[in-house]
This record gives C-alpha cells, structure tokens and sequence, in this order.
C-alpha cells in the first residue's frame, strides 16, 4: 500500500504523523512547504519478495567458492535460494557420490532460509545416480507456488538432454491449474531454447515451450558456465555463469565470473541484480585493525629507525637498526632493497622478514664508507620496500613505501672573523657542502622530481659574534609565481631552526599551526629576479634576508641575530638544530620537495639531526 498524495497534505497539517500500512510504519515531521525527501511511496507492498539463484558448482569446481556463497546468502537473508543444478561432480560409485553429497548438504546445512534442489548433467550421469537423488531428494521435477509467483523446476536430464513426455504433461496440468499467476518463473539446467533446431527437437523443449505462451515468464538455466541474456518471444531467458565451476574468470565482458542471483519479485515482473561473490562482504569487510596497519605503512610507520649520529665522525663504519612493525592482528610480509648509493655500502642490500602479528623487529644494517668527509655532503640511504599483508578473506595486498636512513654527525661551527654581509651576493662563500640532489632527499612527490636541474640546492652555516648565516644557492629549471598558494605550495626554500634547549629538541616535531622552532620561508615574490622572507613581519626582531637572481639559480642569504638563539636556548646558545627545504611547484600543477634532513614532521626524523655546535 502506497502512501497517497491525499495522505501528504492531511498529515502537513499536524507536527508528526504517522502512516501505518500492511508494511512498514513511519513517523515522521512534514511541515509545510518543501521537505528534504522526493516523495513518500514506500516499495512496502507485501506481494514483493526476494529471493537468491546459485548456479553451476561442477566441471572442475574451486574449493571454497560455493560455501562461501551459502555464508554471504546468510548475509543477504533472501527468502529462499533456489538452485539450476551441477552441485556435485558426480562419481562413479555409490560411495563415492554418497560421500560428494554428504559435503554438498554439508554446505546447505550453513544456510539459514530454505534451498530447493534441481538436477543437473553432473548430478544425474547415469541410473545409479539418479537413484540417489530419487532417495535423498524425491522428485527430480516439481513445482510451488509462493506470493502468487508460479515456479516451475525442471529436471533436464530425463533422460540425458531431454525433457520426457511425463514430465512435460506433469507442468501442463501445473500451468493449467495455475492460469492467474502473476508471474511464472522457470529453472532448468541445459539452456535448451539457445541450442540449435534440431536439438532443440531431441531435447523436447520445442513441445514444451508452446506451454508458456499467454503468460508472463522469465527462464533461469545454466550448464554453460558463462552468461548470456537471451529474449524468446519476448521473454526474458538467462544462463546463468558459475558459484564455483570452472571457469576462466575473464569477466562480466567475457560473461565469466562467480555469482549469486539477487530476484526482487515485483508486480511488473523479476527484478535482476548479479551480485559478484568477491564484492559481498560482512560487516568485517574492514576493521579497525586492518585500517590500523595499512594506514601506519602509508605515514611512513611501519619501517622507522636506522639513521645515526655518530659519535666519532672518523669512524668508517656503522650498524643501524631498521625498526619494522606490525601492528596487526595478522602476520606482515616485507621484501627491502637499499638503492645504490654513491658513498655508502651497505654489507647486504635486501632482505625478507615475516613479522609476527603485533610485533616489532629489530633488523640490523651494516653500513661502511670510505671517507669521513662522505658524511658531510652525502644524502641518505633510500629504503624501497613492499609490505604484504593476507587478511583472512581478502586477496593478498602489497604496500609499497621508501625510509630514508642518514649517517650523520654533529657539526662543528667555528667562528669566523670574515664579514658576513646579508646582500644576496654568495661571493665571500668559498664552499657549499651541504647539498641537496639526490632521489632520496625528495619528500613529497618522488616520481615527478627529474633530476638536479629540475630542483636542487647546496648550502653552507657560519658564524660570529653577531649570530648565525646560512648561505643557500638554488637550483630551479621553471619558476612560477602564484601570491594565492601557501609558501609550502609553491617555489619556496624553508630554513628551519631550532634552538631550543636539547632537551626540548630531541625530536624536533612542533605543531603545524604555532611551530616552537624558527621557520624562515623564502618565496618568489611578483618581481622575477627577486625572492621575499615570507611574513617577515611576524618574525623575530634582527632577521635579516636578501637574495640575487642569476641564470638558472638564485642566491639566498640569511642571518639570524645571537640574541635570539639565546633567549631560544636559555643562555648563551651551544648547540642546535637546522634543515633547509625546497619547494618546487611546476607546470604539472603539483609541488615537490627536497630537504637537506628528514623532514621533521616525517616519521623519517630521528633524534639529533642536522646538529650544529659551537667550537
């Protein structure tokens, strides 16, 4: 029963109304005027109902296939499930197709609605099997009639190929007795209407097609493991593909793919939904633990670790600890490959591991170099890995990631009675060991970075009596200018420092919105030789900045006054922290960046990076 339009405008009168039908009941507040719904007909007319087909099992069945149907059907919770035969493969001994049998109602035992079985070639090969069937099941034809929907289960095999004349004469006297069905639905194995003429002749089909004439009909068979709609005399005929057949999967294209048929009987006739198998899912399709560990690979959490500040710059060697977790209730795969580098050795560039579920693992990594003034310019070791995980139900998934693991030390800062001018011009710099060009120091979008000349820096730090300067030449093939960007979302350098006590700077990780170290970011401004100290404004008092453009590159000077890395540190500053940052956004409308040191707000940072201390 529909809910009228009459029914609409007598309930906007009143602040709650409520419609009781044969279906469902609805409270509801309609006020006058335009309501946030597009109308209030319910599909509640109890003549509809569901119900679920499984198809071909046989002809090299896939273990696992059909019981996994009988647990989604439970999930769907049709009203019944009907079938069109091959649901064993068919034995040539009693004892053997006993025991195929027992497994099958095995499977139906699971289900929680009622199954109604039909032959197939594979369930009746021979006489010995029909016997069987006739004493587990009883009839391998028959009829019901359910919510006014007349369904007529045929045996295809009777015998082999054939519909017999008894049969036949059995579903005339059915249809006869059931002349004002709204509907009448049909189940046999073989499709025989999409065989050829004279077959269609052998198989009797041509004397018992007439008897559907003058009545609504759709036809549901099987056999042929693919699926293909078909239209008889304007009737609907389906062969139905496979819930675990064989079968080569190429498909829906190709009519190949496991399914279950989802009916919705209505008074216009069935209504078709192929529900593929691999998309029906529990409600623990995903949980929490999964989404846990997949998110903690994709922040870079899964592989941590592995990077040193050593204590003796001199030494030629070292052994990091790449940290691997899992933080899953499954075990976790990972295959790691070092990428060439050009300074380091790394004593074995790959390994496997399983780690347990809820695990963390220690993998020790072997590290030589062959010149303590590598560690200076170097960039660090680029980690590629692959996580595997296998959740129970799902296919087996890869995570793909990169950890960059630096060999670093603390650097010395002696100061210099050299004059240090902030004018942009880097002539008084002899040397810039601090270099930024490699694939590893990109942090955000790797694949589109092209090389050095795409985007590259070098720098150097100094000092005097009157505070710290770093001297940055950068490197930019296409350089684009936008005032309405973020300063991190356009052609950008950021220098960062921190000179906190070391206590509070361990990590180096302050918040986004009111950062707790220094961030100078430098960008280009509307002029095209010039770069601008973004927000100079809201910076400490005595920061000084200028820039020159040349051909290709610009050249940045920045300083930064002693009094305020002192009242940073508490007293005469001693040490502190420093990364520098290059933003590049190109023509492809994204931006990447490179940084000197792990990014600190990266899971990649670790504690003492980018050390710079007094002498």
């Amino acid at each position: 029963m529909r809910i009228s339009f009459l029914f609409v405008l007598i309930i906007a009168f009143v602040p709650f109304a409520v419609a009781e039908t044969n279906g469902p009941k609805i409270t509801i507040d309609i006020p006058a005027g335009p309501n946030p719904w597009n109308h209030l007909d319910f599909h509640d007319d109890p003549a509809n109902f569901q119900f679920a087909i499984v198809t071909d099992r046989t002809g090299g069945h896939r273990p696992g296939i059909f019981e996994d149907a009988m647990i989604k059907l439970n999930l769907l919770q049709p009203e019944f499930v009907m079938s069109i035969g091959d649901l064993i493969e068919g034995e040539n001994t009693p004892e053997k197709v006993e025991r195929e049998w027992d497994e099958f109602t095995g499977f139906i035992d699971q289900l929680q609605m009622p199954f109604f079985y039909l032959p197939g070639n594979h369930d009746i090969k021979n006489s010995m099997m029909a016997k069987i069937w006739e004493r587990r099941f009883g009839r391998a034809y028959y009829h019901f009639v359910y919510q006014d929907v007349l369904f007529l289960c045929l045996n295809s095999e009777d015998p082999k190929f054939h519909l017999g004349d008894e049969q036949i004469e059995y579903f005339k006297k059915v249809l006869a007795e059931n002349e004002d069905v709204r509907w009448t639905l049909v189940f046999l194995h073989r499709p025989f209407w999409a065989y050829s003429d004279e077959e269609i002749e052998e198989s009797n089909w041509s004397k018992f097609a007439p008897t559907l004439e003058g009545r609504n009909y759709t036809v549901f068979a099987g056999h042929w493991h693919d699926y293909v709609k078909y239209v008889r005399n304007d009737m609907k005929h389906f062969v139905l593909a496979t819930t675990g057949g064989g079968s080569g999967l190429r498909g829906p294209a190709w009519g190949e793919f496991d399914h279950v048929v989802w009916v919705t009987m209505t008074n216009e006739g069935p209504v078709i939904a192929n529900l593929m198998l691999e998309g029906i899912w529990d409600e623990d399709v995903h949980t929490e633990d999964m989404s846990t560990a997949t998110y903690n690979v994709f922040r870079g959490l899964a592989v941590r670790g592995g990077s040193r500040v050593l204590e003796d710059s001199n030494d030629m060697m070292t052994t990091a600890q790449v940290r691997i977790e899992n933080t899953a209730d499954d075990p976790m795969k990972i295959h790691a490959t070092f990428e060439p580098h050009l300074n380091f050795t790394v004593d074995s560039a790959s390994f496997e591991l399983t780690v347990p579920p809820n695990t963390t693992v220690d993998q020790p990594v072997k590290v030589s170099w062959a010149d303590s003034k590598f560690l200076i310019g170097s960039g660090p070791l680029t980690l590629q890995y692959t996580i595997n995980y296998r959740f129970a139900k799902h296919k087996p998934i890869d995570l793909k990631g990169k950890h960059a693991i630096t060999i670093d030390q603390v650097f010395n800062l002696s100061a210099t009675t050299d004059p240090l001018m902030v004018d942009g011009d880097l002539a008084e710099w002899s040397d810039f060991p601090f270099r930024v060009e490699e694939k590893g120091q990109v942090y955000r979008r790797v694949n589109e970075w092209k090389g050095s000349e795409d985007s590259s820096f070098m720098f150097d730090v100094r000092r005097n009596e009157k505070g710290l300067y770093l001297g940055i030449k950068t490197e930019d093939d296409i350089l684009l200018y936008n005032e309405n960007r973020a300063p991190d979302d356009k052609d950008s350098i950021e220098v960062w420092i921190d000179a906190r006590p070391e206590t509070d700077r361990s990590k180096g990780i302050g918040s986004d919105k009111s950062p707790e170290f220094l961030r100078l970011v430098m960008t280009l401004s509307d002029n095209p030789n010039e770069m601008i100290l973004h927000d100079k404004e809201k910076l400490p008092e005595g920061i000084e900045f200028a820039s020159t453009k040349h051909e290709g590159y610009f050249e940045l000077e920045i300083g930064i006054p002693q009094s305020y890395l002192n009242k940073a540190q508490g007293m005469e500053w001693k040490n502190l922290r420093i990364n520098v940052g290059q933003n590049d956004r190109d023509m492809t409308g994204q931006t990447k960046s490179l940084w000197w040191r792990p990014y600190w707000k990266s899971a990649a940072t670790y504690e003492g990076s980018g050390t710079f201390t007094r002498n």
